[in-house]
């Protein structure tokens, strides 16, 4: 039951922020800790190291923890890195329509995502990352995964 109340709240949480909206702190990044899962137990990287704007990015998300972790990678993030060095939202979900479910990821195993990396304006350039909301479904807490930096550049760039 406990694990039922838990994935309704993240859930209503993460549903509340598929607009980037209220409720997340785009200036916090990076892995939050919590008691169970440590963030070097999850890995998401990305098919290459350079695309072209507008092309498509395939991430994976292992998990290497000894413990079943929720994930929706749909409602992962696009960032982009600024000229101060700060991250920053491009996209606030990687799918055009996204449903809120979260999805279990067992010890050992992996799953990817492909998403066409479209940020809109005249920053469709730079360097990028992804950044995932996971829970450790055991010890319902939370945490972030973030990818390997990757570069976007404009066709013709």
């Amino acid at each position: 039951m406990r694990a039922i109340l838990s994935a309704a709240a993240f859930v209503a949480v993460t549903a509340c922020n598929q607009t980037g909206g209220a409720g997340y702190d785009y200036g916090s990044y990076g892995a939050h800790r919590g008691p169970g899962v440590n963030i070097a137990d999850t890995l998401l990287t990305t098919d290459a190291r350079e695309y072209v704007s507008g092309g498509i990015v395939t991430v994976r998300l292992t998990n290497r923890s000894g413990r079943a972790l929720g994930y929706n990678l749909c409602r992962a993030r696009l960032e982009r890195l600024d000229g101060e060095g700060e991250w920053r939202p491009a996209l606030t979900t990687l799918a055009e329509v996204c449903t809120a479910e979260i999805r279990t990821l067992r010890p050992g195993q992996a799953v990817t995502y492909s998403f066409k990396a479209a940020p809109r304006g005249p920053r469709a350039s730079g360097d990028f990352r992804v950044s995932a909301d996971l829970e450790d479904l055991q010890a319902n807490t939370r945490f972030v995964a973030v990818s390997n930096t990757f570069k976007l550049t404009r066709d013709g760039d």
